[in-house]
């Protein structure tokens, strides 16, 4: 269940969201992307570029990725530290794997 929107940009937005595993709800963030934006194959290529590097530090794990009506999605966890773009700016000099993992 979508449950607030929390950014968007060029290729469609992310929500925040709950998924249920064993009857517990998990929050998670589903990023919706347009198919007007792009294609089922650049979709797909940018998951499986983004599916292999789920297990290093720096990157945000996906937990699904699917299609539904001519709307693609990918849902990993909910990291509530706020917009990337901000955590780069709160951590000037460490570039972006640093600012991405986190403190």
């Amino acid at each position: 269940m979508l449950d607030r929107p929390i950014g968007s940009g060029a290729f469609g937005e992310v929500w925040e969201a709950h998924r249920y595993s064993s009857l517990v709800p998990v929050p998670v963030a589903i990023k919706l992307l347009s198919a007007a934006a792009l294609s089922r194959a650049q979709f797909l290529q940018e998951a499986q570029l983004r599916l292999p590097a789920t297990g290093s530090p720096d990157v945000n794990p996906i937990l699904d990725v699917g299609e539904d009506r001519d709307i693609f999605y990918f849902v990993s966890r909910l990291c509530r530290e706020g917009a990337l773009r901000s955590r780069i700016g709160a951590n000037t000099g460490q570039g972006v794997p640093r600012a991405a993992s986190g403190p």
